[in-house]
């Protein structure tokens, strides 16, 4: 019997490290391998990563499978989940899968009597995205984890009743940082630790904002904070390649190099792990999340052109930032825009001034997508061209007519728990929808399915 139980338990396990790559690739299926065809695809990569890969791309199954192994010493793997993709995931993806493959399974070796160490395999598995972040880093693996468990630790204090909004940026050589912006890099007489700066030094609170000034770290010492730097000096250049959510992540993003990391609190209380090279992770309600925009920006892309594609997630990512809802809907054909919105060209209509005033802006326009981006945020949907010009603000969607939902192969309008979430169903029927979510996840609707989601 205890045996048995041990069979189950070591189940479970090996079912949530499958669920895991849920917050790696959203959106995908995901299963759990059988021993025999675990063992077939290892077979055709065991020459990678020294003969023991934690995770590859299949390219004839079209999936990332990753691994999970028994034991320490070479050979088949115990099991392996695999992540249905489609298509070739980007780098950044697969080497971020391998990095939370490999502390999964240090943590799984750490552990071989599951029902005797319960207790320490929990304590483990509730840091393992967190480490795995840190592995990938460029820096230290503890000095990183411990720089940002100090920050999150940060983020519950207050100063003068506002919560606190900074940025810290490390630089694994600070020098060339220094010679830059020499003028706008105060330098400290000498050097403070992360934790004495974030919890000690009560000043902090009030002069590092991250929208204004930002602390500079360096790797040296185990990364002590050596100084601020004045933001605007840095010049709003974003990488090319990289999508960053809103502004000030953008701005810090182009001071890193490809070693460097920045660590940012956002207005809603999330917290953004951001790395020179691209890869961009938030803790939100007290979960991780790889945040993978370039899916979303490659499902848009499918659509409408790329500069569209560009400027309607940048506004959701934008919306999403600010720790509010929304929902933008690029409809198919323009003509049918009294079925999604019934009061439209009706007079005394709901937000008439707001509609009206907006109609005909285009979202590809810096200054008027501000505009477009704040009325996005208020209660109702934004509706749009697939050319993104604004057809309707802060308007009501109704239920699709029966021909619509037949069309689309339903028979009957579907439900959800969330107002935005029926909202975003009904208006897929008649093209493509991005629903922001007030907590934080964006996603893709289209004919009345799930296309894509991050967050």
């Amino acid at each position: 019997m205890p045996k048995k139980t041990s069979e189950e338990l070591d189940k479970k396990i090996i079912a949530s490290f499958a669920r895991s790559f849920e917050y790696i690739f959203p959106g995908s299926e995901i299963g759990v391998l059988e021993s025999g065809k675990a063992a077939e695809i290892w077979h055709r990569h065991s020459h990678e990563d020294t003969g023991r890969p934690k995770g590859v791309w299949d390219n004839q199954i079209k999936s990332v499978v990753v691994f999970l192994y028994a034991s320490s010493e070479v050979g088949e793997p115990k099991s392996a989940c695999v992540i249905a993709t489609g298509h070739a995931p980007h780098a950044r993806d697969l080497n971020f899968a391998r990095a939370f493959s490999k502390v999964f399974n240090e943590d799984y070796l750490r552990c071989p009597d599951k029902l005797k160490t319960q207790e320490l395999w929990r304590t483990l598995r509730s840091t393992q995205f967190l480490r795995a972040i840190a592995r990938i880093s460029g820096f230290d693996s503890i000095d990183t984890s411990s720089w940002i468990q100090t920050m999150e630790g940060s983020m519950t204090l207050r100063y003068e009743g506002n919560p606190m909004q900074h940025a810290v940026l490390f630089f694994r050589n600070p020098v060339p940082i220094m010679l830059k912006y020499r003028k706008s890099l105060v330098r400290f007489r000498g050097k403070i630790s992360l934790q004495q700066a974030l919890l000690g030094e009560k000043w902090i609170r009030s002069v590092v904002d991250g929208k204004r000034v930002a602390l500079v770290g360096s790797k040296s010492d185990g990364g002590g904070i050596i100084g601020l730097l004045s933001v605007s000096a840095i010049p709003d250049a974003p990488k090319v390649g990289t999508i960053v959510p809103h502004e000030p992540l953008r701005i810090l993003q182009s001071a890193l190099g490809s070693a460097d990391l920045a660590l940012v609190a956002s207005p809603s209380g999330d917290l953004y792990v951001l790395l020179g090279s691209g890869e961009l992770f938030q803790k939100s309600q007290g979960r991780w999340r790889y945040i993978n925009y370039a899916n979303l920006h490659a499902q848009l892309e499918k659509v409408v052109n790329r500069e569209i594609a560009l400027a309607a997630l940048q506004a959701a990512i934008d919306i999403s930032f600010d720790g509010k809802g929304a929902l933008l809907c690029l409809l198919d054909k323009q003509s049918e825009i009294p079925a999604l919105v019934s009061d439209h060209y009706k007079n005394g209509r709901a937000n008439s001034i707001l509609r009206a005033c907006l109609a005909g802006l285009r979202l590809t326009d810096t200054q008027q997508s501000a505009l477009i981006k704040a009325a996005a945020a208020t209660d109702g949907a934004t509706v749009l061209t697939k050319g993104g010009r604004v057809l309707d603000v802060a308007c009501m969607v109704q239920t699709p007519a029966a021909e619509v939902l037949k069309r689309n192969g339903f028979d009957a309008a579907k439900t959800f728990p969330g107002a935005r979430s029926t909202a975003a169903w009904n208006a897929s029927m008649y093209g493509t929808v991005i629903k922001v979510s007030s907590d934080g996840p964006i996603s893709i609707w289209q004919y009345g399915k799930e296309i894509a989601q991050v967050g």
